[in-house]
């Protein structure tokens, strides 16, 4: 493998890693998506068609553990919700500042 081909593997790797850390699997009882902490104290995004129409979500950390959580917010036009759990100290996701990117820059998106 050519050395910048290596170099870009492994800068995607980490960059894997670390969302990792962040990512949640939501349940809804009839099914599941994902969801990103974003603040340590419990906040949690994901989209809106995930929640829609479940009063009864469940969150699993990337510890295993299960919480129960809240709808909080919700906006189905941009097919955004947020959710809160009871907890503390949770590792978030990074987030960027997407004004800083240029045309032709790689980005990913990250799910269950």
């Amino acid at each position: 493998m050519s050395t910048l081909l290596q170099q870009l593997n492994d800068a995607l790797a980490d960059t894997v890693d670390a969302v990792h850390k962040s990512l949640v699997l939501i349940t809804n009882g009839q099914g599941a998506g994902a969801g990103t902490i974003w603040h340590s104290d419990g906040l949690i995004i994901t989209n809106a068609h995930v929640v829609h129409g479940h009063h009864s979500l469940d969150i699993t950390l990337p510890d295993k553990r299960r919480l129960p959580a809240q709808v909080i917010a919700y906006d189905e036009s941009a097919d955004l919700a947020a959710l809160a759990v009871e907890a503390r100290d949770l590792p978030t996701i990074e987030i960027g500042d997407s004004r800083q990117l240029k045309a032709g820059q790689w980005v990913m998106a990250v799910g269950h």
